[in-house]
């Protein structure tokens, strides 16, 4: 089913600690996460919303699969599979 969508879209929250402000993002991309890589989900396969309730991102790339021994997925900033950018990290123990 994922693999018939023609956009996907995303809204990510996030709070540094329990009393932080949440932070939201939110954007569309026109290519599969799982099937996207760090190159392919950059500036012109994404479209941030820049309503005031949204975060501004500073890179303006989408989400895609890191595939490693840490299998993750991971929102594309400067660097290729970058840690902080990961969301659901899994790892065989």
């Amino acid at each position: 089913m994922l693999n018939n969508l023609v956009q996907y879209e995303f809204l990510v929250k996030q709070k540094t600690t329990s009393t932080a402000t949440e932070t939201k993002w939110r954007w569309v991309q026109n290519i599969n996460p799982l099937e996207a890589t760090w190159e392919t989900v950059d500036a012109n396969a994404c479209i941030y919303n820049t309503d005031s309730e949204y975060s501004a991102s500073s890179y303006k790339k989408g989400m895609y699969l890191f595939k490693t021994s840490q299998l993750h997925m991971c929102i594309a900033n400067g660097s290729n599979g970058n840690w902080f950018g990961g969301i659901g990290a899994c790892s065989t123990y």
